[in-house]
């Protein structure tokens, strides 16, 4: 109630009733997914997890994201695991689907815009492929998980796509596309995302990256 005052004081009645819209609406999903532990969801956020999500203490979710973890598509079961981990902010418009296994480990930062998926429409690759005769959305899904580390911070309108690992303590710069593995402790841009920099332990210092 303090909080409320304040920021009535400080932005007005309409920042007011977000702020409680807000509180409200986490604390649905709180009770909804049996979360035992603090966390801050907007209410303007699509959550489709299921029983498939397992979140970590204060996460902090922005505006209008959508986290999806799909379960069947066409006829087809798939078993999803979406795995949080603690003190994860994630800031607005942010889209995350999973239907094989998407993790995001402890202290992450993710900027806005930002789509992280394990699986595609359609397979592209191998013996048997995907027409481009089928819809689009008729065609089966291929996935292959997806793992970010530890202390990752990633920029505004990145893309991880499926099968990729960002290593721990990795800086993802803004408008990236992440298609390949990208090693610990190194700063990565471009598209495709490529390492740039690497933290010398032994400096103190982001060095050029060498492979």
């Amino acid at each position: 109630m303090r909080k409320a005052l304040s920021l009535y004081r400080r932005d007005g009645i309409f920042v007011v009733i977000g702020h409680l819209k807000n509180r409200v609406f986490s604390s649905f999903i709180k009770r909804r997914y049996s979360y035992n532990f603090p966390l801050i969801v907007d209410s303007s956020t699509v959550w489709l997890t299921g029983n498939y999500a397992s979140v970590g203490k204060n996460l902090r979710l922005g505006k209008r994201c959508r986290v999806e973890v799909i379960s069947e598509h066409n006829g087809i079961v798939y078993h999803p695991r979406l795995i949080i981990g603690n003190n994860v902010s994630i800031n607005d418009d942010v889209h995350i689907g999973c239907v094989d296994k998407v993790t995001i480990g402890d202290d992450v930062l993710l900027a806005g815009k930002i789509y992280i998926s394990d699986h595609n429409h359609g397979n592209y690759k191998g013996q048997e492929q995907s027409s481009p005769d089928e819809p689009p959305s008729s065609r089966p899904l291929s996935y292959s998980p997806v793992l970010i580390g530890n202390r990752v911070w990633i920029g505004e309108m990145v893309s991880i796509l499926p099968g990729v690992t960002v290593g721990d303590g990795c800086i993802i710069g803004a408008n990236s596309v992440v298609s390949r593995d990208i090693p610990p402790q190194t700063i990565a841009v471009g598209a495709p995302a490529k390492p740039i920099k690497k933290f010398d332990t032994a400096t103190g210092l982001w060095i050029p990256y060498t492979s």
